[in-house]
């Protein structure tokens, strides 16, 4: 319960975050192409990484945040 509370909070955050750099109460995650991007990283980790062990997990969800970092940092 604490980790869905915990994950709720930070998505509220970083969308908080996201409208005050860009100044745009309307701007969105999936508006940005942040979503698109981290899609991609999860795609990709699962295509080339093995799947065994929770190792995989942590990759995948590395893949996913570094690949949503990059549309944020061309915007």
């Amino acid at each position: 319960m604490f980790s869905v509370f915990v994950s709720g909070a930070s998505l509220a955050l970083s969308g908080f975050v996201l409208q005050r750099i860009l100044k745009n109460p309307l701007i969105d995650p999936g508006i940005t192409g942040v979503l698109s991007g981290s899609a991609l990283g999860y795609v990709i980790a699962s295509y080339l990484l093995p799947s065994f062990g929770t190792s995989f997990l942590f990759w995948k969800a590395l893949f996913s945040f570094l690949f949503g970092l990059v549309p944020g940092f061309v915007l």
